[in-house]
């Protein structure tokens, strides 16, 4: 996405722990840890909740977002459970994110992204973090880096075969779990060193893979110390 547009994240964790998520994604954004349930340039739209918000809420709660903010370099935009919006909620929604403004920021959480409209899908980056299961299968090649069964040098050889984009995506989940587990709170350090590393790989920007590979092992160098 063009460094000069607005970006509308799409965030699948099947655990539902999205406050970790949503904190270190507005610290990114503003420097700064923030209630976005209550602050003036943060809208915040829970879809978990009954009933859940309809479309002219959402045209509501979102009429001031071409306002400029207030405090923040941004507006903060956080809706979660999207799972669970219907059509018709779900076309006044992308009446916004279709064409943001530049000074809005989106992050959208879900539970079950295959139950998420294909509409807001098709427009959104995905960070995908579900399925658990596959995650930690995908993680293996950086668990025995940490365990110190596999050397820098195998697993540089070996990274530079495979996809980034996935390769990106279970260092994120590895790095997700152990800041889910830890209560060091120098893993939130290494949380947005990844988002920053995982937008330089989703972005439209020709990338080096042998830099980017690097950029992981440094990103698990420094997981060492909290595993």
């Amino acid at each position: 996405m063009r460094s000069d547009q607005s970006q509308v994240l799409l965030v699948a964790d099947s655990t539902m722990q999205f406050d970790n998520y949503i904190q270190s994604w507005s610290l990114d954004k503003i420097g700064q840890k923030v209630d976005v349930k209550n602050h003036i340039d943060c809208m915040y739209f829970d879809f978990s909740q009954t009933p859940v918000p309809s479309a002219d809420e959402i045209r509501e709660g979102l009429a001031n977002i071409w306002l400029r903010p207030r405090v923040f370099d941004y507006r903060l935009v956080i809706i979660t459970h999207v799972q669970n919006i219907n059509t018709q909620t779900g076309n006044a929604l992308l009446k916004i994110i279709e064409e943001p403004p530049k000074h809005a920021e989106f992050c959208l959480l879900t539970s079950h992204i295959d139950r998420v409209l294909p509409t807001i899908r098709s427009r959104c980056i995905i960070n995908s973090l579900n399925n658990q299961q596959s995650a930690f299968s995908g993680m293996g090649r950086y668990i025995s880096y940490l365990e110190g069964t596999t050397s820098k040098q195998s697993l540089v050889k070996e990274m530079l075969v495979i996809d980034q984009h996935d390769a990106i995506k279970d260092l994120g989940a590895l790095i997700y779990h152990i800041l889910r587990t830890s209560k060091r709170k120098e893993t939130m350090g290494v949380w947005q060193q990844w988002i920053k590393l995982s937008k330089k790989v989703n972005s439209r920007i020709t990338w080096n893979a042998q830099q980017i590979v690097l950029c992981q092992i440094d990103l698990l160098n420094q997981l060492k110390k909290f595993v």
